[in-house]
This record gives C-alpha cells, sequence and structure tokens, in this order.
C-alpha cells in the first residue's frame, strides 16, 4: 500500500470512528463525548432541532431523563466516506428505534435515515462541522397488542412530499407538536439541496 492509500485508510477509519462514538455517547448519555464529536461551529438538522450543534447535546440530555418509559437506539449500515485534503463527507444508513408513550399509550417507532456529514480535519481531527439527518420511511406499533383505542391512527396522511415522516406528524401533532419547516424527506428538493450545497463545500477541499 503507498503512503498516500494508507493516509487516506486511515482518514477514512477516523470519519467514520467519528459516527461510532456519537450513536454510543448519544443513547447512553456520555455528554461530553457527545460534544467531543462535534466542531464548536458545528450546526445539526434533524427531525425536532435545526441549530448549532450545542443546542443538540442540550436537548438530547433533556430526552434521555425524561422517565422510565424512554429509550432509544441508533443502529448504522452502511457507510460511504469521501475525502478531500481537510474535508469530507460521509454518509450513513441509520435506523432509529423508540419507545415513549403517545397519548399515554405505550409505543414503539422506527425511523430508517441517512446521515449526511460534512466533516472537517482541524488540527490534525476529524470532527462534523455539518450533519443533516434525511427522513426515508418511519412506522409506530403498539407495545401492547390492540392498545390502543380504535381510530388512533386515522389521522396518519401519507403524501408524495411527506411519506418520510407520516407516522412522526401523527405522533406529533397527538402531542400538541407542529410538524417542522426544516426537516429533510429523501426524494425532494430539500435533499437536492442539502446535496448540492454539500459538494460545493467538499470540492473546495480546505478551510476557507
Amino acid at each position: 500500500m503507498d503512503d498516500a492509500r494508507a493516509l487516506r485508510t486511515l482518514d477514512e477509519i477516523d470519519i467514520r470512528k467519528v459516527r461510532a462514538d456519537w450513536a454510543y455517547a448519544r443513547d447512553k448519555g456520555d455528554w461530553e463525548v457527545l460534544r467531543g464529536c462535534f466542531h464548536p461551529d458545528a450546526t445539526a438538522c434533524l427531525s425536532w432541532y435545526n441549530g448549532p450543534a450545542e443546542g443538540f447535546v442540550e436537548g438530547s440530555k433533556r430526552m434521555l431523563h425524561t422517565g422510565k418509559d424512554y429509550a432509544g437506539a441508533h443502529v448504522f449500515g452502511s457507510h460511504r466516506v469521501k475525502v478531500n485534503g481537510q474535508r469530507a463527507i460521509l454518509e450513513s444508513d441509520v435506523q432509529y428505534f423508540l419507545r415513549d408513550r403517545v397519548q399515554g399509550y405505550l409505543t414503539d417507532a422506527m425511523m430508517q435515515m441517512l446521515f449526511y456529514d460534512q466533516m472537517e480535519k482541524r488540527d490534525g481531527v476529524w470532527r462534523i462541522y455539518r450533519w443533516t439527518a434525511i427522513y426515508n420511511v418511519d412506522r409506530v406499533d403498539p407495545v401492547v397488542p390492540m392498545g390502543e383505542p380504535k381510530g388512533f391512527y386515522d389521522d396518519v396522511r401519507f403524501d408524495a412530499e411527506g411519506n418520510g415522516v407520516a407516522m412522526m406528524r401523527s405522533r406529533g401533532a397527538k402531542g400538541g407538536r407542529l410538524p417542522n419547516p426544516w426537516i429533510v424527506i429523501a426524494g425532494t428538493e430539500k435533499e437536492r439541496k442539502v446535496r448540492a450545497e454539500g459538494e460545493g463545500w467538499f470540492t473546495q477541499g480546505g478551510r476557507t
């Protein structure tokens, strides 16, 4: 293996490790490790939050301590890494499993997503600079079979733009939460914009 290939391989390993550390820290509540996955000026865009990464960390703290009925885990599948100088894009297939209560009924939810990470290497360390969650499909099931009343999900609406979060919208509406306008759903113009901006940033190959 030549030197350039070896260095690229090491970069790819370090980049993937950031996401592995993120998943463990987020799900287990290791907040300092989670914070260390992001650069200080990093941003995060996901279903419930859009802003500086620090706000995501603080919001995650509150979620993890909402009660004994709340539990969640991120499971990662395939990855693709591209490196260009001090910049990289990591795409990861993700499934998020969540147990919580919807109007008092215990439910299991599953969200299938792609994490689109723009990463930078600063002072020899790779961290996330910009993270966007792109939602693909989701579902909700009662923990106790037939435990929810008839018609509980009659408000679920599938449409071309919102299929990826149809169940999430229903769950949110039952809790008095309106859909967040920034959510990125697979196959939409928002996803195309995220990717176009990410590729433009990536091709610069270094900090500006």
